[in-house]
């Protein structure tokens, strides 16, 4: 069963709009991955919760296709999803498999560790980024990486039940 972990870089002094960096480790039967680099301090990571609805909205996609390809694709880190017409999830990064397993069993290894990191720092943004986008309606308004992570984990909670039934 593959194992994914999202951790915090340490000594930030900033992290209220949630454009903080971490790292996400992998690891699977027949492989890891990590954001990490061979430096000392492991480099400058991933900012998880700008990352964190691509990856669940993009898996939830996948599984609910039942096949083809999903690349979580970061600029320091990738991950490739692919959905074979045996039904089975194979997670890679670059030429290296990582894991083979049913899709359900990748996705609440996944789902639990976005619920450990969320429980551990999501409280910890408290406002919005300085950055601007559109609204539905068409209104100009700040990114606020706490209201995305939330609904997309809410969408990858249905994703996951949908799976059970």
């Amino acid at each position: 069963m593959p194992e994914f972990h999202f951790t915090m870089i340490d000594g930030q002094d900033d992290i209220k709009d949630g454009l903080a960096f971490g790292h996400l480790e992998v690891r699977g039967a027949t492989g890891q991955a990590s954001s990490r680099t061979p430096d000392k301090d492991g480099g400058l990571g991933i900012q998880v919760f700008a990352v964190l609805p691509e990856l669940l909205d993009g898996l939830s996609s996948l599984i609910r296709r039942g096949r083809g390809t999903f690349i979580f694709s970061d600029p320091v880190f990738s991950l490739k999803f692919k959905i074979d017409r045996h039904g089975t999830l194979t997670i890679s990064h670059r030429r290296t498999v990582i894991d083979a397993a049913p899709p359900a069993t990748v996705a609440r290894a996944i789902w639990s560790a976005v619920q450990e990191f969320s429980n551990k720092h999501l409280g910890d943004v408290t406002e919005p980024t300085e950055f601007t986008e559109l609204s539905d309606s068409g209104d100009v308004q700040f990114i606020d990486m706490r209201i995305r992570v939330e609904a997309a984990m809410a969408r990858f909670q249905i994703a996951l039940n949908e799976l059970r039934s």
